[in-house]
């Protein structure tokens, strides 16, 4: 480790940098913040310094702990900032992945922060027999050494086994073709959030699409989602754009549900506003559906169940969350495979600290026109 009398800066208040720092005020170890994009407001009680705030002197003797991993779009990302704080003058910079081995009780605290699947103290946040039986589902090595990954990860928090990324946009990853076998695509969107993924799979997919439902009960993510689409409708007046007020799951009914959190709104008995659940045999089963993506912060579960006679029937191709609890990495995949044995199944990490791992389902008989 460096000299304890140099002056540190932690680069980045997120996750890993929000960990760090309460490390080092266990340790008593002096530090300041730097971001050159986070909002200023204090973090931990300190002020938050722009790059270019830092005098010559620090820059050149102070030691920068970048703790921000940049979202997995191509390959050495990771490198572009450590780049860039380099070119500015920054000579003492330590990479986000050496910060977790230098800290290993920093990267310990991110894992175990409760925060969706990081619950070890959940029953099953390691299930070896449920892990045996998941991984044979896979045919495709990424998927079974990404399991393995998982499952050590949650064995021992090593930096050595840290859930790596994989590069390229979520839902249209390498070698898998969430369209594969149809050419015009009806599709189900469900937690469409803002619009954000209407806008990626018209880009993606374009004329293909006929119909698109997309389902979004936060109010706010609801309007915005509105107006998206509307600007979509705009570029492919063909296809049928619906959106609606409500979230998916496993009954039709009023629940108790979280706004306020953005795509983090979700399903809560303490939630501060009530909204309508559906589930989608009960309203799209005499529907054509071949496309079904579910984000719905943690009631994914819910929505295959509910979606059981129009998976068995229809066999669509499925872009799912696995990351919202503990459990959903080994009972999505199981749920899925028991209503059609014939889905060849692809897991996929877009994001950092086991976020946005996402399981592609997609029917053999399809696979060839992948």
């Amino acid at each position: 480790m460096d000299n304890q009398t140099n002056k540190k800066f932690i680069y980045g208040a997120s996750y890993l940098g929000i960990a760090l720092a309460e490390l080092f005020d266990e340790q008593h170890i002096e530090y300041e913040f730097i971001d050159a994009y986070a909002p200023r407001d204090r973090v931990l009680g300190k002020y938050m310094f722009r790059p270019e705030e830092i005098t010559a002197k620090d820059k050149t003797e102070a030691t920068i702990y970048i703790a921000v991993l940049l979202p997995p779009l191509a390959p050495d990302v990771d490198e572009v900032l450590y780049k860039e704080l380099s070119n500015m003058g920054f000579a003492n910079l330590i990479p986000p992945f050496e910060v977790m081995a230098i800290f290993p009780e920093a990267l310990k605290k991110v894992a175990s922060d409760g925060l969706l699947w990081r619950k070890p103290d959940d029953e099953d946040y390691i299930n070896q027999q449920a892990f045996e039986t998941v991984i044979q589902y896979f045919d495709d090595d990424r998927s079974k050494n990404l399991l393995e990954n998982i499952y050590n990860f949650r064995k021992n928090c090593d930096v050595k086994n840290y859930i790596k990324t994989d590069f390229g946009e979520e839902y249209f990853p390498e070698n898998i073709n969430l369209s594969a076998g149809f050419k015009a695509l009806h599709v189900l969107d469900c937690g469409a959030f803002d619009g954000d993924t209407i806008t990626q799979f018209f880009n993606k997919l374009g004329n293909s699409i006929i119909s698109y439902k997309a389902f979004e009960p936060e109010l706010e993510n609801y309007n915005q989602l509105v107006k998206v689409a509307t600007n979509v409708k705009k570029n492919y007046a063909k296809a049928s754009i619906n959106c609606f007020p409500m979230g998916v799951g496993n009954t039709n009914k009023v629940i108790r549900f979280s706004s306020g959190d953005g795509a983090a709104s979700h399903i809560s008995d303490e939630g501060d506003c009530e909204i309508f659940i559906v589930k989608l045999d009960d309203s799209f089963a005499c529907s054509e559906v071949n496309l079904i993506k579910i984000d719905v912060e943690g009631a994914d579960l819910d929505v295959i169940n509910g979606a059981s006679n129009i998976i068995k029937q229809q066999k669509p191709n499925i872009a799912v969350s696995c990351y919202h609890h503990p459990a959903h990495i080994w009972q999505i995949p199981q749920a899925l495979k028991a209503l059609n044995p014939n889905y060849q199944m692809y897991l996929r990490q877009h994001g950092h600290h086991g976020f946005e791992l996402t399981l592609y389902c997609i029917d053999k008989s399809r696979i060839n026109n992948t």
